[in-house]
């Protein structure tokens, strides 16, 4: 069907299996029924960046319980399962956005304080969202408005009539969710069976003809190209390929025009590539092709683009009783409400290796990596040999690499490996804690043969540091390319907090990487010092700032 990628659903596959961890899912759902919005945030690895006493002090005791009602309402679990994602492969969410969270029904003024969630700032790093405060008047390329049916479990019901669906199915699907053939779409809008307008949109698209898409879709498309915008033949194609939730927009667009009283809001559908949505007269909407401006009001993608779940359950990559419960009982209601089943780890099979001249096996086995075929003195003859600098073989050697993240693993061992890591890097030090407490070998290090040090970004470093100090790793041990822990919490912006840790457990500033660069060098570059004087506050007050200017007075002790 037209507008799918197979390759970005597969990585919706693993986001699936991985963002949203059950345990996550259960203790934000208690904490949720005990009307306690402060540790279903907490489950949900989400802070908050504002104190409710000054909300009230600052904006009156209105504004404050307005907020706490909204907060009351999130599920943070929710939350996370709908924000966007980087994709690419990746399974982390998408970068330095900023999202509205408001039930807030009609006009807003100017200056009105709105609920919003800001997105990490790396994919590689910590998961972690942070609830902030931000101007009603704010709008620019990174600043979306949520629909409350993606994040407030009062409205979730709602998710299954933004998706299409009629009281009895969803568009695309039987009521107890199996997949329809394109052949049985619908053909034409059919007013008993809201599902077909959806249906019949998803025929036009797949059959090419776009314009009558958009025009089932209820909204007249003008193709004129906007000037100095790429030619029209490249904007075709991203216009024709891109996967529209035609049915949605102008809903999408109403609201916008109704909650910020301008009556445009834009899609971006690619680069240089803009749909705006022009809503004055809201009973046939209008859209063309525009240029982009810093100060557009934007639909995201989490709603201008198909619903990946959708996508997912029709190519049958997921099963309904894999989706977050709020979201199958709406999407789904004759289904079981029982929650979600336990994601199951890859199985632990053995590993064919060639060894000498014979076959062995090597086992992903409770966190570690075993060599049954060989007794303990041989492997402990082999560790011998290779600190005197010989080359190990065989199943050492495949051990070898599982520690070092030098050279290539087996295949099943390279998804185990995938595995651990995807689960620590959503999950965090509530994840990776429990897998070192059942002996998973703390050595581990991934394909760019970063170790679990160079990952703690992505943890709580307070916990996760010494207990990993004290398994044995290097403070300053390197990956592939020369860089250390310290390294690369510098280049991705870590925390102030975790870069002072590190200097304080003895890393090295000064140590070089692969291309001669250090710690402190690094921060130097991205702080753009060269260009600051050194007593810039705007430098000084942002993160990577705070980072040089650490750096720069721990070198100069």
């Amino acid at each position: 069907m037209t507008g799918i990628d197979l390759a970005e659903l597969s990585t919706w596959q693993r986001i699936r299996r991985y963002a949203v961890p059950e345990w996550m899912i259960e203790e934000c759902a208690q904490r949720q029924r005990a009307n306690d919005w402060r540790g279903a945030c907490a489950a949900g690895r989400i802070d908050l960046g504002f104190d409710l006493a000054e909300v009230a002090d600052q904006f009156g005791a209105d504004t404050a319980e307005r907020i706490e009602v909204e907060l009351s309402l999130l599920a943070p679990d929710l939350l996370r399962w709908h924000l966007p994602r980087a994709l690419g492969g990746r399974t982390s969410l998408a970068t330095d956005q900023r999202w509205v969270l408001s039930l807030l029904p009609d006009r807003l003024t100017d200056d009105t304080p709105l609920l919003s969630v800001r997105l990490p700032s790396t994919v590689d790093g910590s998961q972690r969202l942070r609830l902030d405060l931000l101007d009603s008047s704010a709008k620019g390329h990174a600043i979306y408005d949520l629909p409350p049916y993606l994040w407030s479990v009062e409205h979730v019901e709602l998710l299954r009539y933004a998706y299409g669906g009629s009281a009895e199915r969803l568009p695309r699907f039987d009521p107890d969710g199996t997949p329809l053939p394109v052949a049985e779409f619908a053909e034409k809008f059919d007013p008993t069976d809201r599902a077909s307008q959806c249906e019949a949109v998803l025929r036009r698209l797949h059959e090419g003809e776009f314009l009558e898409a958009w025009r089932l879709a209820g909204v007249d498309f003008d193709p004129t190209p906007a000037d100095g915008t790429p030619h029209y033949e490249s904007q075709e194609r991203a216009l024709v390929e891109y996967p529209y939730h035609l049915t949605l927009l102008p809903y999408e667009a109403d609201r916008l025009a109704t909650r910020y009283g301008s009556p445009t809001s834009v899609v971006n559908v690619d680069w240089g590539v803009r749909v705006k949505l022009d809503m004055t007269d809201r009973d046939r909407p209008r859209a063309s092709l525009v240029k982009r401006k810093r100060d557009d009001r934007q639909i995201g993608s989490v709603v201008s683009r198909r619903p990946p779940d959708l996508d997912l359950l029709w190519h049958e990559l997921i099963t309904p009783e894999e989706l977050h419960p709020l979201v199958r009982h709406a999407l789904f209601p004759v289904l079981s409400e029982n929650a979600s089943p336990e994601p199951i780890p890859p199985a632990e099979v053995p590993v064919r290796v060639r060894c000498r001249s014979e076959w062995h096996t090597v086992e992903y086995r409770e966190g570690k990596l075993d060599t049954p075929s060989h007794t303990p003195e041989e492997a402990q003859r082999e560790q011998v040999l290779r600190s005197l600098g010989g080359q190990v073989t065989g199943c050492f050697a495949i051990q070898h690499r599982w520690t070092s993240g030098r050279g290539r693993l087996p295949r099943q061992l390279r998804q185990q490996r995938q595995d651990i890591l995807q689960r620590v890097l959503h999950g965090g030090s509530r994840t990776l804690l429990p897998l070192l407490d059942t002996g998973m070998d703390p050595h581990l290090r991934d394909g760019r043969g970063r170790s679990l040090l160079h990952h703690l970004r992505a943890m709580d470093h307070t916990e996760v540091l010494p207990r990993l100090l004290a398994a044995g790793l290097a403070i300053d041990t390197p990956d592939a390319k020369g860089r250390t822990p310290l390294s690369v919490a510098v280049g991705d912006v870590g925390s102030l907090e975790l870069v002072r840790a590190l200097l304080e457990n003895g890393a090295d500033p000064n140590a070089k990487d692969h291309e001669g660069m250090s710690p402190f060098e690094l921060a130097y570059y991205k702080s753009g010092a060269e260009y600051y004087d050194d007593d810039d506050e705007d430098r000084e007050d942002s993160a990577i700032g705070r980072i040089y200017h650490l750096l720069k007075e721990w070198t100069a002790r």
